[in-house]
């Protein structure tokens, strides 16, 4: 017995649904900022707190390389101090943020005192290599940290902290360099000039330096690079992250060999080094950028985040809020109970049609309707969700052995059986399709709930 009914929710979820909610689950944050860094990411919520993920978690203040790195990349740097932030910025092994009284706080890597935040107020930070400059509210830069090339172990004084005087109304850090805005939209790049940080002519609405390049936003919204990467031959420093395409930009973000834009109806265009996807962006309508090591990260239009490129230490995946466990927010939940059968086409399905990036709550229950009277229940309720084209998203046969297994206890979500399926996963946009069946083959009547959890 195939089993496919419809029900439409505005903009968001197209699934088969009729009957019996549950209880409401709590809201996720929603986001204002994005920061992507070497092996990390931190956004900023709505509320001005911060969240991190990808390396850093842990602290581990061993140096086991000649580089003075620890391959691990444990120093702390996902690890956000609490307060109330309006701006922050990650560097290679370091995070800082922008407070709202105006002062500045680090954590991380401080091997070079590039989270030690001299005194004074600030209106902008940027965190780069193993240095930050801040932006006072003078206008002036002050920069601390690393102020030479030794990222591959050289010794050689680059200047990168030794800010230059003048009014400056942005700065971007870099690996090795930093670029100014000035308050006359010139634009001037102090430190390593290895990669050319000769500036072209032009004025200037924002400026952005990754490893090797650095770009600019001019004011008709044309965007020019220099730099490395003026050529696309796959090896040493030319990825073609220089080669600016057509199209008219709001925002520029440089990572370390690729370059993304934002543009004007909010879609995103990538260039450059490809070599983890970094520079294929998704789809969508984006408000803002930031390009890390070999990652991207977008804040997309509802206050969602997403990340695309290398996610070697979880830097892509974004976590699925659980901080304020407690607070109340909108629900569209839906839902159905059918018999389900032991032969694929009598399993029961759910199609979800996602426009927008969505974290949702998906539960599969058998044995724990008995307690609801139901008779006949189906044993060990399995979920999966796959793409339209087939492909496995995630399943989950017992809700005690997925990754969001606490999260669902926190909220009071879980099923109240071992062996009913349950699962909380962010699910981009795009159609999909939630199949319920019995692990073990057998037969029973099933529900399938599913709630989308928006701030």
């Amino acid at each position: 017995m195939f089993r496919k009914m419809q029900f439409y929710q505005r903009m968001l979820l197209l699934v088969v649904a009729c009957s019996g909610l549950i209880a409401a689950p709590q809201a996720f944050a929603t986001y204002k900022q994005i920061t992507a860094g070497f092996a990390h990411t931190c956004a900023l919520k709505s509320n001005g707190s911060v969240i991190c993920w990808g390396a850093g978690k842990t602290i581990n203040t061993g140096i086991t390389t000649n580089t003075g790195l620890n391959y691990t990349y444990e120093y702390g740097q996902s690890i956000a101090p609490s307060g109330t932030f309006t701006q922050i910025s990650a560097g290679m092994l370091h995070t800082c943020g922008l407070k709202s009284d105006g002062s500045a706080t680090c954590w991380g890597y401080n091997n070079l005192g590039q989270t030690t935040v001299p005194s004074g107020t600030f209106t902008q930070i940027s965190a780069g290599g193993l240095r930050t400059c801040g932006l006072k509210s003078d206008g002036s830069a002050t920069c601390w940290g690393d102020n030479y090339d030794n990222y591959y172990g050289q010794a050689s004084n680059n200047g990168q902290t030794t800010a230059p005087s003048g009014t400056f109304t942005q700065l971007s850090v870099g690996s090795w360099r930093t670029c100014g805005l000035k308050s006359d939209g010139s634009a001037t790049c102090w430190g390593d000039n290895s990669d050319g940080t000769t500036v072209p002519s032009g004025t200037f609405t924002q400026i952005s330096v990754g490893g090797s390049h650095n770009c600019g936003l001019k004011s008709d919204g044309s965007a020019t690079c220099w730099g490395a990467g003026k050529t696309n031959v796959g090896s040493g420093r030319e990825f073609g992250q220089s080669i600016v395409p057509s199209g008219t930009f709001i925002q520029i973000s440089v990572g370390k060999y690729h370059t993304c834009g934002l543009k004007s109806d909010g879609s995103v265009v990538c260039w450059g080094d490809n070599n983890h996807g970094q520079s294929t962006a998704p789809s969508g309508t984006f408000t803002q950028l930031s390009a890390g090591d070999a990652h991207t990260c977008g804040l997309k239009s509802n206050g969602s985040v997403t990340c695309w490129g290398y996610n070697g230490s979880g830097q892509t995946t974004v976590p699925i809020d659980s901080t304020n466990p407690t607070s109340s927010g909108k629900i569209n939940g839906i839902s159905t109970r059918a018999p389900v059968g032991s032969s694929a086409t009598d399993y029961m399905y759910a199609g979800l049609a996602i426009q927008e990036d969505v974290n949702v709550l998906i539960r599969g229950l058998g044995k724990g309707l008995v307690a609801q009277g139901v008779a006949g229940a189906l044993d060990d309720a399995m979920i999966t969700v796959r793409k339209a084209d087939g492909t496995v998203v995630d399943s989950n046969d017992n809700w005690q052995t997925h990754s969001s297994s606490s999260m669902l206890t926190r909220r009071g979500q879980a099923p109240t059986d071992s062996s009913d399926a349950a699962m909380i996963i962010n699910l981009p946009e795009g159609l999909y399709t939630i199949e319920v069946k019995s692990a073990k083959g057998g037969q029973g009547v099933a529900l399938v709930e599913v709630y989308e959890i928006v701030d």
